[in-house]
């Protein structure tokens, strides 16, 4: 690859004003390269193929290059480090459920086994001919007791408003009729009788 230009060069300039503008100016003289038409022009001579030919293969081509490289770089890095992220939070995941299980889960368990032995006891103790299904019967028996009145009570309540409700419509019916019976008789009583 060539050396850069040296500072005096036509194409100093040009060249260290980045990539962007390098990429710019050998478009641009591609394009003019192509609108002057004159195939007698397109000679090794003519500035704008020199420019395409010095600056697009060498300048134009290392920057490119180097840019590549560099977002690679950052990419490869961003990767890494969403890698990381990764594989610490999933450690830390992991310790949290550890610790939640070790002081929180065998706990609760071993106290459920320590209830279940106690239970155990209690009802070796008993004698052998209690029938344990009345008993429990007898314990649940006013739960069960209270949760019947409680849905009798709400079936009641809801026959009682749909009652209350049947006879205000009944009453709301037979006012208007009586209301109409009387606005008949007061017209009736308006009318002049015949013979009279």
């Amino acid at each position: 690859q060539d050396p850069c230009f040296p500072p005096g060069h036509a194409l100093y300039s040009m060249t260290h004003a980045g990539v962007d503008s390098i990429s710019r100016q050998v478009v641009g003289r591609g394009v003019s390269l192509q609108q002057e038409g004159d195939p007698a022009r397109l000679q090794i001579w003519n500035p704008h193929l020199e420019i395409i030919w010095k600056v697009g293969l060498n300048d134009l081509a290392d920057g490119v290059s180097r840019l590549r490289d560099h977002y690679r770089d950052q990419i490869s890095t961003f990767s890494r480090n969403i890698q990381v992220l990764h594989i610490v939070l999933f450690a830390l995941s992991f310790t949290i459920t550890s610790a939640f299980v070790f002081f929180m889960v065998r706990p609760f368990v071993r106290h459920t086994r320590e209830e279940t032995v106690h239970v155990a006891k209690m009802l070796s103790e008993l004698p052998a001919d209690m029938d344990m299904e009345k008993l429990v019967e007898r314990a649940l028996a006013p739960a069960q007791a209270k949760a019947k009145e409680a849905k009798a009570a709400k079936e009641a309540a809801a026959k009682a408003a749909a009652a209350a409700k049947e006879e205000a419509k009944e009453r709301a019916e037979q006012d208007a009729k009586d209301e109409q019976e009387q606005a008949e008789e007061a017209a009736q009583a308006m009318k002049p009788r015949k013979g009279a």
